[in-house]
C-alpha cells in the first residue's frame, strides 16, 4: 500500500461506513489533511460502503 492510501486510511479510521462524500470530506478536514479532503472532494457523490471504496475512488494523482 501506497504512503498516500496509508494516509487517506488514517484520515479515516473514525469514520462510521457507509458513509457519504460529505463524511469523508469531513474526516479529513478534522484530521488537518487539506489535501486528502481535496482528493476526496473530486470522488463520485456517493455513499461508500468500506474504507476500500473509498481507496479505489481516490485518484492518486489529486495528492
Amino acid at each position: 500500500m501506497s504512503a498516500a492510501h496509508e494516509r487517506i486510511r488514517a484520515c479515516l479510521v473514525d469514520v462510521e461506513f457507509p458513509a457519504s462524500k460529505d463524511s469523508l470530506v469531513d474526516a479529513a478536514i478534522r484530521h488537518d489533511s487539506p489535501d486528502i479532503a481535496r482528493a476526496l472532494l473530486a470522488i463520485a457523490s456517493d455513499t461508500y460502503a468500506n474504507r476500500a471504496e473509498v481507496m479505489a475512488s481516490v485518484t492518486l494523482a489529486d495528492l
